[in-house]
C-alpha cells in the first residue's frame, strides 16, 4: 500500500494527474492481490470497474481491518493466563 501511495504522488509531483495515467495502474494492482482480499473488496463495491481512487481508498480500508484483526488477536493472547 505503502509503495502504491509513493507512487502516485512522484506522479502528482510531476504534474502527471490521474486522468493523465487513467485506469492503467488498476488492473497492475488488482493482479497483485491474493483473492481473499479481492473478495473483501469486492463486498464493498458494487460497480464493476475501480477508479484509482475507489481502489486506494478500499486498500486503505482492508489495511485498516486486517491491522484491527491482528491488535484483537495479541490483545487475546495477553489475556489467557499460562498454567
Amino acid at each position: 500500500m505503502d509503495q502504491i501511495e509513493t507512487n502516485v504522488r512522484g506522479l502528482e509531483a510531476l504534474g502527471q494527474s490521474e486522468q493523465n495515467y487513467g485506469g492503467l495502474p488498476v488492473p497492475i494492482i488488482l493482479g497483485t492481490l491474493s483473492s481473499e482480499i479481492l473478495r473483501n473488496m469486492k463486498r464493498e463495491h458494487e460497480e464493476r470497474s475501480w477508479t484509482l481512487d475507489q481502489l486506494r481508498k478500499a486498500l486503505h480500508n482492508e489495511v485498516y481491518i486486517l491491522q484491527a484483526g491482528q491488535r484483537f488477536q495479541k490483545s487475546e493472547t495477553r489475556a489467557i493466563a499460562p498454567f
